[in-house]
């Protein structure tokens, strides 16, 4: 744990603050890391990382598929749309993946898109 507190609200923090090399670092700290989390941290790697970012959302996707659920289609969106990310710029690129969680029900997801 460091001095600023427990490992969750630093990983927080650095998210809210988009400083990725602290929340990459508690989030290995931490027990888990949850879906929504981890998209965000994903989509922070995008912007800061582009270089760690396919690996990244490959993970990410793997997860999505695993706790979601989802449908082999729906995962092969999600899975494309966070791949025409990489190499993109700016926060409009992430418009068209907020529209299809939204679109699939995954609010929750759908609103960390917006950070």
């Amino acid at each position: 744990m460091t001095s600023d507190g427990q490992p969750y609200s630093v990983f927080k923090r650095a998210l809210q603050r988009r400083n990725v090399g602290v929340a990459w670092a508690t989030a290995h700290e931490l027990r888990r890391v949850s879906l929504e989390d981890a998209l965000a941290l994903t989509l922070l790697v995008h912007e800061k990382w582009p270089a760690r970012y396919p690996r990244a959302a490959a993970r990410w996707v793997g997860r999505y598929a695993a706790e979601t659920d989802a449908p082999i289609g729906e995962v092969m969106l999600v899975a494309s749309h966070l791949a025409a990310l990489d190499g993109a710029r700016g926060s409009a690129s992430v418009r068209p993946l907020a529209v299809l969680l939204e679109g699939v029900g995954r609010r929750e997801l759908a609103s960390v898109t917006r950070l």
